[in-house]
């Protein structure tokens, strides 16, 4: 327990936690904090106790946790295919944008020749 605990137990909300329920209190911290989606493969966490060595928890100590916290599972998602596909939806998205942007020129360019039509009848008539 922190010096501050010791001396105002209420100020430690944890105090009375498991050990599960602190990891998975930092993962939410984590998961709330970082701009990456949480996975097994970019998370270790660390803890040390009065009667517990220096631990590291990585990869699959900290895979039922994390999936606690996501609600997923992670252990089948490869983090180079989630680039891919993520990479993939972007060409797909800059394709339909490049494809909206060719039809709008080709409705300006069909109105400005309509225009030229129009006044050239217009100055056949004068």
């Amino acid at each position: 327990m922190s010096f501050l605990g010791l001396c105002f137990p209420s100020f430690c909300p944890f105090a009375d936690a498991s050990l599960d329920d602190l990891v998975r209190h930092v993962l939410h911290a984590l998961k709330g904090a970082s701009q990456k989606k949480l996975t097994s493969r970019n998370v270790v966490v660390s803890f040390v106790g009065r009667d517990a060595a220096f631990t590291l928890l990585e990869g699959e100590a900290i895979r039922a946790h994390v999936a606690a916290v996501t609600q997923e599972d992670d252990e089948d998602e490869d983090e180079d295919e989630a680039k891919k596909k993520k990479q993939a939806a972007g060409a797909a998205g800059a394709e339909a944008e490049e494809e909206k942007e060719q039809k709008e020129e080709a409705e300006r360019k069909a109105r400005e020749e309509e225009e030229a039509a129009r006044q050239a009848q217009q100055s056949m008539q004068e």
